[in-house]
């Protein structure tokens, strides 16, 4: 495994002072490159869970040359990928008068896409999909079926065209109300482009035909499979259930993210400065991945497939893959993923700062944040998974990284000198003056908790039964086919004990057949808001004027307070708090027509619905780990 990166840059800037301008001009060139490889499956691998024909022990079969399984892949090669940014801006900072400076510039930037020199580039484009073939075109093992390749020349190295020449303006003002210098008002906005990191464009080394991986089974051969009989094994007749992921030939841009703010600055007596500012931002074009082979939303409502009658949901809980696939746009492949550029996200919020940076002996900086931040993505630059049929109802809403309300404090105060009147002699003056205390004080509101059902009614097969489609099984945040039903609030508390419930089952319900609760949650539900105290205590020992001796004491959460951190609604051993809503199914039938002239048994029945688990019922909402503890420091410094 390596990744070698290596970059070349020219850059320069012109400015130019004339009368009231000051004007900037500048150009920015960048060459970058980077050779990677990926992990690879040129191993073969030997599988043993009992060979029918075999020795019945699972060292035996492989000593005489019978698995039941091997799994054999091509090298995926090395990438050699190399991109080009072109920018140039100009900027003029004008004083239009005596208190009010007025900014704005352009910045032009064309940045093609990152191209694999090798022609390894591969997209797949749904117009050139044939439905006539199967996964290969004439079974021609070097053209899957709707791959484009940049080997064969039908893409650029760069999979797609380049976006279009990015404009990004700039304007900004500042405003001295009054021309004293106790009243400013600034205000500013800008556009920006940025391309997406690499990952983008390296998956395509591992895609067919840059590589291929086949599991060949016991199956393949009359009398199973041996050392002896491999050789007459096609592996590409194995090659089956592919999950194949590309750009979306129509999706092509550069993230773009816009920033403005307004500031209105005050001076108020005793030093202080109170700042209140309004700071947004709003992105578009952020990647995300969509699955795009998927059936279509009320398809599987009717009709018939093979021996299952389409209008019985029961029919659908069971269908087979092989069943399921013949109704998906793209039967030949398993699962189709596209990266594009249409994830949303935006900010908002009202910043408040009061300040005292030039008192004796004490200054603080206080600020409070209230804001709201929504997307359709969030923290992954790879691109977050959403929902391919309704991204804005279920794969929209708070972001993970959101915080309603956060209050800092950061301050330094010169204690006054104790050592006054009879205690002011050589020994009491070292112990009592010449201390100083600083510190951080921390608020700040809890995570929040998006929840989504696991179990019997987060299974694939429920989709299919309650809508006709499998769609909703492959949104990164609706792992369950339906969201939650309300009944009232369930919040309860904002308690950080061990064993304290924040959360009420009995506020939740599972939605009957058929219906969907709602995927973003209608109250505000999150972990509790927590605080944390940072305190240090400093003491200057003098012995001249530019040597000293400082004693440092340093707390961190200087109370010891402890909070629960990790969420995760789908794994109860992963979270602080058990927000898993388990689920099992009510009534399971057995001998249920699979579509492909066979059976399957203990299939559920979702017309009998679902239960929380006895685990969701007894533990959900309760805190079970808080963390956190206190750290102290000592330290002692000399100043010459």
């Amino acid at each position: 495994m390596f990744a070698y990166n290596d970059s070349f840059s020219i850059s320069d800037t012109l400015t130019k002072v004339a009368g009231a301008h000051t004007m900037k001009f500048g150009v920015f060139i960048e060459q970058a490159n980077k050779k990677q490889n990926f992990n690879s499956d040129i191993n073969i691998e030997l599988a043993q869970w009992g060979q029918p024909n075999g020795t019945g022990n699972n060292y035996g079969d492989l000593l005489v040359g019978r698995p039941i399984q091997i799994g054999l892949g091509g090298d995926v090669g090395t990438g050699n990928f190399r991109y080009y940014n072109y920018e140039f801006y100009a900027q003029d900072n004008w004083k239009v008068r005596p208190g009010f400076s007025l900014e704005y510039g352009l910045r032009v930037s064309y940045l093609p896409l990152n191209i694999e020199r090798n022609n390894k580039a591969v997209l797949f484009d749904p117009k050139r999909y044939d439905p006539r073939q199967g996964l290969f075109i004439n079974n021609d093992t070097s053209r899957p079926n709707g791959v484009l390749t940049a080997a064969r020349g039908e893409i650029p190295q760069g999979i797609t065209e380049n976006p279009p020449v990015s404009l990004m303006p700039r304007l900004n003002f500042a405003w001295d109300v009054g021309g004293k210098g106790d009243l400013v008002v600034r205000a500013g906005a800008g556009m920006f482009f940025n391309r997406v990191q690499g990952n983008y464009e390296y998956y395509s080394l591992q895609q067919m035909p840059n590589s291929y991986r086949a599991n060949i089974g016991h199956w393949a051969q009359a009398d199973g499979l041996t050392f002896g009989n491999l050789r007459s094994v096609d592996p590409f007749s194995a090659v089956a259930d592919v999950n194949y992921t590309s750009r979306n030939p129509e999706s092509i841009a550069h993230p773009r993210v816009a920033n403005m703010s307004l500031t209105i600055e005050k001076k108020l007596p005793l030093d202080n400065i109170l700042t209140v500012a309004y700071v947004g931002t709003q992105a578009r074009h952020l990647p995300l991945n969509r699955p795009i082979n998927v059936v279509p939303l009320g398809r599987l409502l009717s009709g018939t497939v093979g021996n299952a009658n389409l209008s019985n949901p029961i029919h659908r809980s069971a269908l087979d893959t092989a069943a399921i696939k013949t109704f998906r746009p793209f039967s030949a492949y398993n699962g189709i993923t596209f990266k594009e550029f249409t994830g949303t996200s935006s900010y908002h919020s009202l910043q408040a700062t009061l300040s005292r940076r030039a008192g004796k002996r004490l200054e603080y900086f206080a600020t409070y944040t209230f804001s709201k931040a929504l997307g359709t993505t969030a923290i992954d630059e790879n691109g977050a998974t959403v929902d391919p049929l309704d991204m804005r109802g279920r794969s929209y809403g708070i972001l993970p990284f959101d915080r309603t309300h956060i209050f800092n404090v950061s301050y330094n105060y010169n204690l006054p000198d104790g050592a006054r009147g009879s205690l002011n002699n050589a020994v009491m003056r070292g112990i009592l003056n010449g201390w100083q205390m600083s510190g951080i004080t921390t608020f700040s509101s809890g995570v929040p908790i998006r929840l989504k059902f696991v179990g019997d009614i987060a299974a694939g097969s429920v989709g299919l039964a309650y809508f006709g489609s499998d769609a909703f099984n492959t949104g990164g945040n609706n792992a369950g086919p339906v969201g939650v039903g309300y009944k009232s609030d369930p919040r309860v508390s904002d308690s950080k004990d061990v064993g304290a419930r924040i959360l009420d089952i009995n506020q939740l319900t599972i939605p009957g057949f058929g219906v969907s609760g709602p995927h973003q949650p209608p109250f505000n539900m999150r972990t509790p808001s927590r605080s944390n105290f940072d305190v240090s205590f400093f003491k200057n020992f003098n012995f001249a004027e530019s040597r000293k001796i400082q004693f440092r004491a340093g707390f961190f959460n200087i109370f010891n307070q402890a909070y629960p951190t990790r969420v995760n609604v789908e794994n109860a051993n992963l979270s602080d708090i058990y927000l898993t809503l388990g689920t099992t199914c009510n009534r399971r039938v057995s001998g249920v027509p699979n579509g492909i002239g066979g059976t399957r048994d203990n299939i559920c029945d979702p017309t009998g619905g679902y239960s929380f688990t006895p685990d969701t019922l007894t533990n959900f909402g309760k805190i079970t780990t808080k963390r956190g503890r206190r750290i102290v420091e000592f330290a002692f410094k000399f100043y010459f």
